[in-house]
């Protein structure tokens, strides 16, 4: 899909911007000037967080550069992804660290508290004498 191809947004953004060397992404200024430096993950978080406004998402101001690798990891491994290709594709040279987001995230999952809930509504709703 040409409208969606990260391949080609790059190129055409590199053409554009007429950047043949450092950093990829450089602030914009006012006057739509293109500047040498990097944007900053301030920058990055900002540029997110309108973007889920614009999106109409309720929780737009919680998104972040952390929260989209983080996501990644838990949504890589709910699909099975092995450990290895998720800590390759997100750079992360600490399997403890991307434990800890794949666990997190999997606390909700399969929790007992919540099964013991459930298993009493189902027997509430099977006895017609409930108080």
């Amino acid at each position: 899909n040409d409208k969606l191809c990260a391949v080609r947004a790059i190129q055409c953004w590199l053409e554009q911007a007429n950047i043949q060397s450092g950093p990829v992404f450089c602030r914009i200024y006012r006057n739509n000037k293109i500047g040498k430096t990097a944007i900053t993950v301030l920058s990055v978080n900002h540029i997110l967080q309108r973007s889920a406004e614009s999106a109409g998402l309720g929780n737009a101001k919680q998104f972040s550069s952390h929260s989209l690798r983080r996501g990644f990891a838990t949504a890589a491994s709910r699909k099975g992804v092995s450990l290895q290709s998720i800590m390759q594709q997100g750079r992360w040279k600490q399997v403890s660290t991307v434990m800890e987001y794949i666990e997190a995230a999997g606390r909700f999952e399969n929790n007992a508290a919540d099964q013991v809930l459930q298993h009493l509504e189902k027997n509430l709703l099977d006895d017609e004498t409930v108080c």
